[in-house]
């Protein structure tokens, strides 16, 4: 899936790096393994919004990511959270509609690649071919289901699946939706899904014209309105930042988002950023659970802040001291990081 690099030139990139979205394990290597490094504007304004859990209604047109912005949200939601107690496998965690058949296999292309170290069961369903193997796949167990309404539909009403435990609807081509006339088979879908406050939506039309906000308002939570054309360059990173601030304020005692808002501080590198990193990095220190993945992070960041700062001596004293009372550094990968940071920051 190098097409992000290969259809959006650098000019047109976001200065908001992925590595920065605190994404879970899988995930990230997915991404990594995609060629991605930076967000495309659309992805710089949803993802800090989608991975706080908020639904989001984005105007983008195809080539600007918007594919890859709500899959990574989705994937990020559903290894957070555990499946439900009692969940059938034959109850999908998650929904994507696509008006054609085209675009709902680009999708599943894509899922496969983000998705493939992340554990998630992916099902497609279009119409045209395949219908009994197409059911006999989703009939043995889907996590992400993704396909057309006709033969979503289709399924739906032989109980080949059931709708009762999806944690997240995505629309795409939302617009498309209304001009190949499946609107009426797409309320039938929204009216089945649990209610709008029991799940996270994610929307996404060329134009947001009345009739699709229509849609939005109706069967979504509040939406969060997002215009990829609406910002350009470094402005993408300050409209995350003013977000997850937004966020961090609201919720002091969410960890991911307060090293999310942390790390998006330190991505910008500008001594004022720095100097409210380093207090957010301190209250994460404070926060969490002595020895944990998170302290450890709090603590690595606190120290680089130090050696950036110039007081490398600091930095030298809490790493030495790190590593004589924690040996084991929370695994290979911190471990080597400290010691890449102890060298560069020996007075």
């Amino acid at each position: 899936m190098s097409y992000q690099k290969a259809q959006v030139s650098e000019q047109q990139l976001s200065e908001l790096s992925f590595t920065s979205l605190n994404l879970p394990e899988g995930l990230a290597r997915g991404i990594a393994d995609a060629g991605f490094e930076r967000c495309t504007p659309i992805q710089a304004q949803t993802l800090p919004r989608a991975l706080a859990g908020l639904d989001v209604a984005g105007q983008a047109q195809t080539g600007t990511g918007k594919t890859a912005a709500f899959l990574v949200a989705l994937y990020a939601r559903l290894m957070r959270n555990a499946s439900a107690p009692g969940r059938p496998t034959t109850s999908p965690r998650a929904l994507i509609l696509a008006p054609t058949r085209e675009l709902a296999l680009q999708i599943h292309r894509d899922a496969e690649i983000l998705g493939q170290y992340t554990g998630l069961t992916l099902g497609l369903a279009y119409g045209g071919v395949d219908y009994d193997k197409q059911r006999r796949h989703i009939e043995a167990g889907v996590d992400v289901l993704i396909g057309t309404p006709g033969r979503i539909i289709d399924y739906f009403k032989q109980h080949v699946f059931d709708l009762r435990y999806a944690e997240v609807m995505v629309l795409d081509e939302a617009d498309r939706m209304f001009d190949l006339g499946f609107i009426k088979d797409l309320r039938f879908m929204l009216h089945r899904l649990p209610k709008y406050d029991e799940r996270q939506s994610l929307m996404f039309s060329a134009t947001l014209s009345h009739r699709v906000l229509e849609l939005a308002y109706e069967h979504m939570n509040s939406p969060e309105k997002i215009r990829a054309e609406a910002l350009a360059g470094a402005g993408q990173v300050d409209e995350a930042l003013a977000a997850y601030e937004t966020l961090a304020t609201a919720a002091p005692d969410d960890g991911a988002i307060q090293e999310a808002y942390a790390e998006l501080l330190l991505s910008r590198r500008d001594p004022a950023s720095l100097e409210k990193a380093m207090v957010k990095w301190r209250e994460l220190e404070k926060r969490s659970p002595q020895g944990s993945p998170r302290w450890f992070r709090a603590k690595y960041s606190v120290a680089w802040l130090h050696c950036q700062s110039g007081n490398k001596e600091q930095a030298t004293k809490m790493i030495t001291l790190l590593k004589l009372l924690h040996p084991e550094l929370g695994g290979p990968e911190m471990k080597a990081k400290f010691d890449e940071l102890l060298s560069r920051c020996r007075p």
